[in-house]
């Protein structure tokens, strides 16, 4: 935890699905090329941080086709967080959701550190305010 992990865009499903010990996962969706994609790495490393039981992974969307268009992506960075299935639930997974809706923005017109709280507090209300230990970028 703490540590975002690159995965190939093919990988991700197989994250998804038995990713460290099938936990959730906050993704981040970027372009190695896209400024805003550069700028939202420190602070979604530093967020994940605060969440020692949610995996953190980024993926390069470019040339993705079959994954963004699955995914709805049609611009970068975005923030989805997935929460799997408990063990023997009937529950439906609750899949990829996103985290922020205004994540482009954000990175664009406020400075990283304000970037980081929201992504924060938004996690926090996805999975009930399991806020840990981490440490502020």
């Amino acid at each position: 935890a703490g540590r975002v992990e690159a995965v190939g865009a093919d990988d991700l499903r197989a994250v998804l699905r038995h990713g460290p010990s099938a936990c959730p996962v906050l993704v981040l969706l970027y372009h190695r090329d896209c400024p805003l994609s550069r700028a939202a790495f420190a602070p979604f490393a530093a967020a994940s941080r605060y969440f020692p039981g949610i995996a953190a992974v980024a993926v390069d969307v470019e040339g993705a086709w079959a994954l963004n268009a699955r995914l709805g992506v049609t611009s970068v960075p975005q923030v989805l967080f997935h929460e799997p299935r408990a063990h023997g639930s009937r529950r439906a997974p609750a899949g990829l959701a996103p985290v922020l809706a205004r994540a482009r923005t954000l990175v664009r017109e406020e400075p990283p550190r304000a970037f980081a709280r929201a992504l924060v507090r938004a996690v926090a209300g996805l999975t009930g305010g399991g806020v840990g230990d981490g440490e502020d970028e």
